[in-house]
C-alpha cells in the first residue's frame, strides 16, 4: 500500500515523523497530492493542545498547493 511522509502533533508541543496510507477519495471527495504547505496561526491552536481530545493525532497545514491526483463517485 502506498504511504506519504506527515508531521503529526499529539497533545501539547509533541511532534513525531511518521508514515501514512495513501487512501481512495470517498464518493463526493477528492485526493489531493500536496506540493507545499503552510502552517497558519490557526493551526497553532491544535499543536497547542486547544481541540476537543489533544490525544488524537493530526496533521497541522491547510494551506496548500497540490493537484488533484484522485476523484470519488459522484465527481465532475
Amino acid at each position: 500500500m502506498p504511504t506519504y511522509r506527515a508531521v503529526q502533533a499529539t497533545g501539547q508541543h509533541q511532534f513525531e515523523l511518521v508514515d501514512r496510507e495513501v487512501v481512495e477519495p470517498g464518493p463526493g471527495h477528492v485526493r489531493v497530492r500536496v506540493l507545499s504547505c503552510g502552517v497558519c496561526h490557526s493551526d497553532a491552536l491544535g499543536v497547542e493542545g486547544v481541540r476537543p481530545d489533544p490525544s488524537a493525532p493530526i496533521v497541522p497545514g491547510h494551506e496548500i498547493v497540490g493537484l488533484v491526483d484522485a476523484v470519488g463517485a459522484g465527481v465532475t
